[in-house]
Parts: C-alpha cells; sequence; structure tokens
C-alpha cells in the first residue's frame, strides 16, 4: 500500500512538474534575464528531501540535507548532496549518514526550465539495532550481537526536472524520479550478517528526490 501511494505521488509530481513546464515554453521570453535564469555557470546551494530505502524494504530512509548544484553548459551538470535520514518503516535503523554524487544530462530547455537525464550514486551509512526485533506486533529484546553499521550503496538512472519562477529566478526548485537502480548493502560484521546486492526497475531501489537550489 505505502509503496502503491509513493508511486501515485511520483506521477503527482512529474505530472505536475510537465504542465508547469509546458506553460513556462509559452510564455514570452524574457531575454534581460535569460543567461541568469537557465542556471547555467552558477554555484547553486539548497535543500533536498529524498525517499529511499537502504537495505531493503524493512529500512526505508527519508535523508534530508544540503544539496549543492552546478551546470557546466547547457547540456552537462553535476550535483553533490549529504545529510541524514531517519527511519519511517524499520525500528531496527536508527539513523542513516547519506552522501550522494550525481552527473546530470540536459534533454530539452525552455527558459528557465530544462528536463534532463540523470545518473545518481549514493552511500549510506546505516545505525542497526539489532537487539529489537518485530513479529506479529510483539517486541522482543535479544542480545543477538547484530549491533552495528551497515554500509549501503547505490547507483540509479531516472529523470529530473527542474524550474525557477518568474519573480525570483535566483530560486530553483526540481524534482527527480530515479526508478532503476542497484544497491548493495554490506553489513556490520557478526555471526548474522550478509552482504546483498539487488537490481530493479520501479521496485525498492526507487529514488524520488525534491528539493531547491539558491543561486549564489
Amino acid at each position: 500500500m505505502k509503496k502503491s501511494l509513493g508511486r501515485i505521488l511520483c506521477a503527482a509530481f512529474i505530472l505536475g512538474a510537465g504542465g508547469l513546464g509546458m506553460a513556462r515554453a509559452q510564455a514570452p521570453a524574457d531575454t534581460g534575464s535569460a543567461a541568469s535564469a537557465d542556471g547555467v555557470g552558477t554555484f547553486g546551494l539548497g535543500l533536498e528531501w529524498m525517499h529511499k530505502e537502504l537495505g531493503g524494504d524493512q529500512n526505508v530512509q527519508d535523508p534530508g540535507g544540503v544539496t549543492a548544484r552546478y551546470w557546466f553548459n547547457e547540456n552537462w551538470g553535476a550535483d553533490f548532496g549529504a545529510g541524514f535520514g531517519f527511519p519511517v518503516i524499520s525500528h531496527n535503523s536508527i539513523f542513516a549518514m547519506d552522501f550522494s554524487l550525481e552527473g546530470m544530462r540536459a534533454i530539452k530547455r525552455s527558459g528557465a526550465s530544462v528536463f534532463y537525464a540523470d545518473l545518481l550514486g549514493t552511500a549510506g551509512i546505516s545505525q542497526i539495532n539489532g537487539g529489537i526485533i518485530q513479529s506479529g506486533g510483539v517486541t522482543t529484546s535479544v542480545d543477538d550481537g547484530q549491533n552495528g553499521k551497515s554500509l549501503v550503496t547505490s547507483i540509479s538512472a531516472g529523470l529530473g526536472f527542474e524550474t525557477a519562477p518568474a519573480d525570483l529566478p535566483q530560486l530553483r526548485w526540481f524534482v527527480q524520479l530515479n526508478p532503476l537502480g542497484y544497491e548493495h548493502t554490506s553489513p556490520a560484521p557478526s555471526k548474522y550478517a550478509h552482504s546483498s546486492s539487488a537490481f530493479d526497475f520501479f521496485g525498492s531501489n526507487t529514488i524520488l528526490s525534491l528539493g531547491f537550489h539558491y543561486q549564489l
């Protein structure tokens, strides 16, 4: 159910962004501010919310943090993010420190808006409290030696939309969906630990990102 709601929200965001892009494309261009409004050659610093699953369905995280974006030219750009995540479903996963590095390729530009493809790499450090087990609504505390940190790395591909309001071109917001992804989990050493990998399309490795940048 939660995954279905998430996908409906993803579709709503994409459709909304597309509609705004079409409306902006039909609006007359402001030639006096076009160079600064398209975000090219200007460093942007802002905040990002990223919905992802660290290590499978039982460790859903919402890492939020600082993000920096720079478009080198009209075709290529890069983004770096760092922040913390907190558990949404799993009571075993306490928090995650998350880093991301992204490359972007513009597909279509129109005024202040850009529709782009991206390749996103992430690395998350998740603190696991293995002394708590939940089953059938019953919480049991045990000493199973699983406490420790897990390193979760992923790489995913997707599409994004970025734009800026006409009256404040320095403030650029974006929405991004990465449905094609590969994830690898390396848990802390213990007698229960084992590494795992997963590759899917619109599955547990799907990442939804929302955020904004203010051009400095």
